[in-house]
């Protein structure tokens, strides 16, 4: 991490996923195979992208179970 923008960038980001992975829970999604925060140790570069792209692939999936149980009801 070059200065505080980068550190806060991924602070956010982590945030944000960790938020998503809760989400994930409430509406039955397996979160497992997206939670990417246990494998940010391996790389220094690329850690914000890495998040952003489980966190997208976990809301995509979080979609679809929503709109499974919307159409169920």
């Amino acid at each position: 991490m070059k200065n505080t923008t980068d550190k806060q960038l991924l602070r956010r980001a982590t945030a944000v996923h960790r938020d998503m992975l809760k989400q994930a829970e409430k509406f039955g999604v397996s979160a497992s195979q997206y939670d990417v925060t246990k494998l940010l140790h391996t790389s220094e570069s690329g850690k914000v992208k890495v998040l952003i792209d489980a966190t997208e692939r976990l809301a995509i999936a979080i979609a679809k179970r929503r709109r499974i149980i919307i159409c169920e009801k």
